[in-house]
């Protein structure tokens, strides 16, 4: 969920699309993944999501967390979870600079990941 949301902030859908296509592929689930603008306040997301989900808003639109946001994190993850959250939306937000100015769209991953999973 983490990349997903740094790509809807973005407005990358190629990613947006890959990334819920991985989601299927792996079983996730969507109800998340379609209500990802509302984590903050929708009771489906718990404190841990918020949290992580929180921190990727801010580097994602700040390039900086406040300390309240990053002593979050470390009430619900370990020094090594922080740094895989950071490095994982750090590439996504990179991935996001490549596709967005070269006008890569979504190349319908997510549905063809929901065609398969349904056969």
């Amino acid at each position: 969920m983490v990349v997903t949301l740094a790509s809807q902030i973005n407005g990358c859908s190629f990613c947006i699309d890959l990334a819920r296509a991985m989601a299927v592929r792996e079983h996730l689930g969507m109800e998340k993944f379609n209500i990802l603008s509302e984590y903050q306040t929708n009771p489906l997301f718990s404190d841990r999501e918020r949290v992580a989900l929180t921190y990727v808003e801010e580097v994602t639109r700040h390039k900086h967390v406040s300390d309240d946001t990053f002593e979050g994190l470390r009430k619900h993850f370990s020094e090594r979870e922080i740094v895989e959250i950071t490095w994982l939306n750090a590439v996504e937000n990179y991935y996001n600079l490549i596709n967005i100015p070269l006008e890569i769209e979504s190349d319908g991953f997510c549905a063809i990941a929901q065609a398969r999973a349904a056969a």
